[in-house]
């Protein structure tokens, strides 16, 4: 025979051949026999039981970790309470020292220091009056020397004949 074999057709070789939608169709019909049953992915056991698993060893690994952290900071927490009882201690002293050199600053404790020392105030103080003499001012910079300009007419070139007068402008 000449033409291809088909379905219901025979072959040369005397045997039927079937087409390939039926070819898949036979494999998966022995598939399904040899499977008791087919059940949804989500309702497998052994699946779920992974799950379980890796779950159970997410979590003790994180216990794990989270108690050997809680262990290593141990020592943290006595040494920061210690800081917080100087710190308040520090911040009674700065307090109790900016109130004394708020008082030792104070208007009338300078006035009787001064007077102690043997100072006296401006307004009792006596007052001279004097004529200031300035200093000299210096004498005037020497005038520049004057500009000398050389003129140079045409387009022709320059001859050292045109070219000697100069003429002499000051500023």
């Amino acid at each position: 025979m000449t033409a291809l074999p088909g379905q219901g057709q025979v072959a040369q070789e005397g045997r039927r051949v079937q087409s390939p939608a039926a070819q898949t169709m036979t494999a998966t019909q022995t598939m399904t026999a040899a499977q008791p049953a087919a059940r949804p992915r989500w309702a497998d056991d052994v699946l779920w039981r992974r799950r379980a698993l890796r779950l159970l060893g997410v979590w003790a690994l994180l216990s794990v970790v989270l108690v050997g952290l809680r262990v290593s900071t141990a020592a943290i927490r006595p040494e920061l309470r210690d800081a917080q009882t100087a710190q308040a201690e520090l911040v009674k002293q700065r307090d109790a020292l900016s109130l004394e050199v708020q008082s030792l600053g104070s208007a009338n404790r300078i006035s009787a220091w001064a007077e102690e020392a043997g100072m006296l105030r401006f307004a009792d103080s006596l007052k001279r009056s004097a004529e200031l003499s300035g200093v000299e001012a210096p004498p005037p910079p020497a005038p520049p020397p004057p500009l000398k300009l050389r003129w140079q007419w045409g387009p022709g070139p320059v001859t050292p004949e045109e070219s000697s007068p100069e003429k002499q402008v000051s500023p």
